[in-house]
């Protein structure tokens, strides 16, 4: 038997239904990247808009700098995505090309101007969501490491209208994520983008765990009595 069922009896049903809810409305057809960002508020806000726009996955390069969100900012959210880590950016890009990602990483258009000749450059709205695709943000002041940007299939960019030409790189994960998941529900059937009944199940076996209070205790014993 499922976790989720045997102990579903000691969730709130509003908050069931919301979490039945919430992952028909998940998706791992996009899924976003962390390369080595060193600021704790830039990472809880990324993970904040990616949770609030239904993106289950997040991978996080760690080489100089660890994971660590700010409470305060990502409001507990980091408990309802599944996270990835990896020590290098060579092992990052290996797991995302098993798992059958596109790779695209974000850079200001002056940046996107001098890409190699054979790299695709696209803005957020034009970004190809017939395959699944992996969105890289940079580190905030020494932006991507070189080796996303050789092995991505292109790059990408939000358009502006003044005279700065950069956002801080949660405002810009944020924007692109909104621009992505509209895009996608209008693009993409939900047959591809949704998330398979054993995804739902597995999830649903964690969050309901995190649900109750001393869950993996209260489990055991339930699952002890049972026998």
């Amino acid at each position: 038997m499922r976790d989720y069922k045997i102990l579903e009896h000691l969730v709130n049903p509003q908050r069931m239904e919301r979490f039945v809810s919430i992952l028909n409305q998940r998706t791992r057809w996009i899924t976003v990247v962390l390369d080595d960002f060193y600021h704790r508020h830039n990472m809880s806000a990324v993970i904040r808009s990616a949770e609030a726009f239904g993106i289950q996955d997040i991978h996080v390069v760690e080489i100089s700098n660890l994971f660590k969100p700010a409470k305060g900012v990502a409001l507990g959210t980091e408990q309802w995505i599944t996270l990835f880590k990896y020590s290098s950016v060579k092992e990052c890009i290996r797991s995302l090309r098993d798992k059958g990602y596109k790779i695209f990483c974000a850079n200001p258009p002056q940046i996107t101007n001098n890409k190699k000749k054979n790299n695709n450059s696209y803005t957020v709205c034009s970004l190809p969501l017939d395959k699944k695709i992996a969105v890289v943000f940079g580190r905030e002041l020494d932006g991507l490491h070189k080796t996303f940007l050789a092995q991505s299939d292109g790059t990408f960019h939000i358009p502006m209208k003044g005279l700065a030409e950069s956002l801080n790189v949660s405002v810009s994960a944020g924007i692109a994520l909104y621009e992505l998941r509209k895009r996608l529900e209008k693009e993409v059937d939900i047959s591809q983008w949704g998330l398979t009944k054993s995804e739902k199940e597995n999830l649903l076996d964690k969050w309901i765990l995190r649900s109750v209070r001393h869950g993996p205790a209260v489990l055991d014993e339930l699952k002890r009595r049972m026998k």
